[in-house]
């Protein structure tokens, strides 16, 4: 997932500072899940810069990464009947086909 930058200018950023319960919300949740620009990308391009340096991440294929680590997916992304119920929705609103 990519970042949020401070230049990013939304009504809700130019509106006046929050307090209270809105306050604790965005500090206790938003903050925590929403990442700064900067580390927006990090696991792309860790895997990007693998993959330049031989250590390509297709050899050992159904991984997930979260956080730059290999980590077990939800049960919803190892669907294989949802996945292809997703590839046909997918196909059928774009028009596109791809044949395996």
């Amino acid at each position: 997932m990519g970042g949020v930058a401070a230049e990013d200018v939304r009504t809700s950023e130019t509106a006046a500072p929050l307090t209270g319960v809105g306050k604790f919300l965005k500090e206790a949740l938003l903050d925590k899940v929403i990442l700064p620009v900067e580390v927006g990308a990090n696991t792309q391009v860790y895997l990007a810069a693998a993959a330049d340096a031989g250590g390509d991440r297709s050899k050992k294929p159904k991984l997930y990464f979260d956080n730059m680590k290999a980590v077990k997916p939800n049960e919803a992304a190892a669907d294989l009947t949802l996945a292809r119920q997703l590839w046909d929705v997918s196909e059928k609103l774009t028009g596109a086909k791809m044949q395996f």
